[in-house]
């Protein structure tokens, strides 16, 4: 990086790279730089440019944040171009590129044989393909058009209003499936980091729980995200099939019940969608990313660890198996306490009540057409969910107190 005065201007010159290995040499040498020439506008060039990864962009980020002015990006190489597209700063900065671009270029084919999964979530599996980047395969039929893409809108839309995210940087064909590549490099799961070193539990759970908490107060713009109330409102005739019109109802105050909010959500916050990079936390997969309350996003956190794997599938429970039920016990105590800002144990647990029971209304979302048998029969566990979703209502609904 080379910076000298140009027109008035303040001219960083970019070298060839920024991954997550120098990005916090670059981000030193870049805000000491804009700081001496306070005022000055701040013009990257990026003809040396090759590749940039979310760690640069951030670091970009935070130089419009701090200027408070437009930043142009002069000499953009095509491929660098295609990063900037996809990750929203295109919008966020002047982009300017030296080179023609093409709008029909086609889609990047790559294979998993051989490499290890390192997760399975919902409708997708992701594989590491190298030491730097991991692939979001998803499952045959899903719709790229509708799903894919709005993942990638969410991941740019999220990045830009600064939620501590990964973003993919390039969509592929893995034979018959699209995927996403995400740049993991230098990062570790953090799932993987505490199981690992459970001597620091406390210090990485109350780190999460800040970030979380820290996530949670991010206003964002309500045409970007979709609202989870009112989702969840216009999916309750999906349940028609389980539920009778008294008991529609019943779920329908539960969810009008929840405060309306203009804050970010991941859809579902679990530890297992954060990683440790560069000793920042970050999540990935937000192909649920709504706003709203955040009693919407909680439940899973309670459930995998305050209730030892409540309702959990198979491929939920395998990362928690690493934790005894007391260690289970101790994180979500640590979480929750730092989460709340309070160690009140009667608040605590009004609050655990409140999660357990939206939670539950969501679980008759996610769940109930797997609870259902081909002869159409509900589930026991199905009936066990609305039983004990029921109960907390007919105690009588109450104000949500956080």
């Amino acid at each position: 990086m080379t910076a000298t005065e140009r027109n008035g201007k303040l001219v960083i010159t970019l070298g060839q790279r920024i991954d997550t290995n120098n990005a916090p040499q670059i981000e030193k040498e870049v805000i000491e730089t804009v700081n001496a020439h306070a005022g000055t506008d701040v013009v990257f060039d990026a003809e040396k440019l090759e590749y940039i990864s979310s760690s640069g962009l951030r670091i970009l980020m935070k130089v419009v944040k701090k200027t408070g002015k437009p930043v142009d990006i002069i000499n953009v190489s095509a491929e660098v171009y295609e990063i900037f597209d996809v990750t929203g700063f295109t919008e966020l900065m002047n982009v300017q590129t030296n080179a023609e671009l093409s709008d029909n270029k086609p889609m990047r084919e790559i294979s998993i044989e051989g490499k290890e999964m390192i997760g399975r979530y919902s409708i997708s599996t992701f594989y590491r393909l190298d030491e730097e980047t991991v692939v979001k395969v998803f499952d045959p039929g899903t719709r790229y058009d509708t799903v894919i893409q709005k993942e990638s809108e969410n991941a740019r839309n999220a990045f830009v209003a600064g939620v501590p995210t990964v973003i993919p940087f390039d969509d592929v064909k893995v034979g018959n499936c699209y995927g996403k590549v995400y740049e993991m490099q230098n990062c570790r799961f953090l799932l993987d980091v505490i199981a690992n070193d459970k001597a620091h539990l406390d210090d990485y759970i109350r780190r999460f729980a800040k970030t979380v908490k820290k996530m949670h107060s991010i206003e964002v713009d309500s045409k970007k995200f979709s609202p989870f109330k009112k989702n969840m409102l216009e999916m309750l005739p999906l349940l028609s099939k389980t539920l009778n019109a008294e008991e529609t109802e019943k779920v329908k105050s539960i969810i009008e019940n929840i405060p309306d909010r203009n804050t970010f959500l991941l859809g579902i916050c679990r530890l297992d969608l954060a990683i440790l990079q560069n000793n920042e936390i970050l999540f990935y997969d937000l192909g649920m990313a709504a706003f709203g309350h955040p009693i919407t996003d909680l439940f899973i956190m309670y459930y995998d660890f305050g209730q030892h794997g409540k309702f959990a599938h198979s491929t939920i429970k395998e990362p928690i198996k690493r934790f005894t039920h007391d260690e289970m016990d101790l994180i979500w105590k640590i979480f929750i306490t730092e989460y709340l800002g309070t160690d009140d144990m009667e608040f605590i647990k009004k609050v655990e009540r409140q999660i357990d029971m939206i939670g539950l209304a969501r679980t008759l979302f996610l769940s109930f057409l797997s609870l259902i048998d081909s002869k159409n029969r509900i589930d026991e566990t199905y009936e066990n969910i609305k039983n004990q979703l029921f109960n907390y209502f007919d105690k009588g609904l109450e104000p949500i107190c956080f």
